[in-house]
């Protein structure tokens, strides 16, 4: 069945925004040695419990998003930012795909109360990435993320509730400045 979004998902752990210059450094759940799995960096992206959350990544800065599997897509806004939409229920896609499309009605944007969070990263390329955490360069696949266009310097990442109808619901996370987002957490 064709839809109207291409969605992703995680192999169960969150997933990760990060600058598409700092992909080399992330090791996804990928150990050079015996070591534990918290220790690796999607051991340490596991460990943000909030809905939006930052982890280092080499010399870089990456934004933990979604940390409950589901599907999710993105919802570009404009030459740069967006919406990160994890779909957490809907009674299937079809259902799903027309919740997102009403948001590009910037009335039910202004409704959204954009207040479970938000974070900012510092970062230096035009493009970052949204992926499972778990994976690294090397098994990542181009139907496994989305590439995401950004302005770079610090660009905030905001996180809210989308419940259109009581059989419907989503997390957002708001991405580069395209929606005003609550105070940091």
């Amino acid at each position: 069945m064709q839809t109207a979004f291409r969605w992703i998902e995680s192999g169960g752990g969150p997933l990760i925004l990060i600058p598409a210059k700092a992909l080399a450094d992330w090791k996804g759940d990928s150990q050079d040695d015996d070591s534990d799995c918290e220790f690796t960096d999607y051991g340490r992206a596991c460990q943000v419990y909030e809905y939006v959350g930052v982890v280092d990544c080499g010399p870089r800065q990456a934004a933990v998003v979604v940390a409950e599997p589901g599907p999710t897509t993105w919802l570009p806004f404009g030459f740069s930012g967006g919406v990160i939409a994890k779909w957490t229920y809907a009674p299937g896609r079809d259902e799903a795909d027309a919740a997102l499309l009403r948001l590009k009605d910037p009335g039910v944007l202004k409704s959204i109360r954009w207040d479970l969070g938000s974070v900012e990263v510092e970062v230096d390329c035009d493009t970052m990435l949204l992926f499972d955490s778990a994976l690294d360069r090397e098994r990542l696949r181009a139907e496994d993320c989305f590439e995401i266009p950004v302005v770079p310097g610090r660009v905030k990442v905001g996180a809210a509730i989308y419940e259109p109808t009581s059989d419907l619901s989503f997390v957002l996370h708001s991405v580069g400045g395209a929606l005003p987002v609550g105070s940091s957490k």
